[in-house]
């Protein structure tokens, strides 16, 4: 038994670190797209915006909330554009759903062990930092990209409207 609770506590030690390697890859964090764009540049002078309301307006994107009237078209612009990288992105990698799903399996194993180790062996802190280490992994792969997803969606939909 001492074998397979050092055997779980080296697996949720390496996912952090497998995770940080793989979110560290080009591929993965590269959404400048083929070539090389740089989305900030682009919509910045296509739009004409003053550097403190480009950050508003990044700001605004980010969060998926409306910006102020006259810079949503902006704001739009930029989500838009950004979420259509992102998609080709998704598209051009598909590597990248199988990296994650390893790392997703993974984790949900490490939490799965966490319980039964905090349940069934009352381990204590060894369950608990196999739990919290795992459930960072699931957030990070899995919880991560869908809420960056999300709010690219509302930040489009929100200045969009007139």
């Amino acid at each position: 038994m001492p074998l397979a609770l050092v055997l779980l506590l080296l697996v949720a030690l390496a996912l952090p670190l497998l995770a940080w390697s793989l979110a560290g890859r080009r591929f993965w964090a590269d959404l400048r797209g083929p070539a090389g764009r740089d989305l900030r540049a682009e919509v910045v002078a296509r739009h004409r915006l003053a550097p403190a309301d480009a950050d508003v307006v990044q700001q605004a994107v980010t969060r998926g909330r409306p910006a102020p009237a006259p810079l949503r078209p902006a704001a739009a612009d930029w989500a838009g554009s950004t979420l259509a990288t992102v998609d080709e992105q998704h598209a051009r990698h598909a590597g990248r759903d199988r990296a994650a799903a390893v790392v997703l399996a993974l984790a949900g194993l490490c939490v799965l062990a966490g319980v039964v180790l905090a349940l069934v062996l009352d381990a204590g802190p060894v369950s608990f930092l196999l739990l919290l280490l795992a459930a960072g992994a699931v957030g990070n792969v899995a919880l991560l990209p869908l809420l960056v997803r999300r709010n690219l969606r509302r930040a489009v939909a929100a200045n969009s409207r007139g």
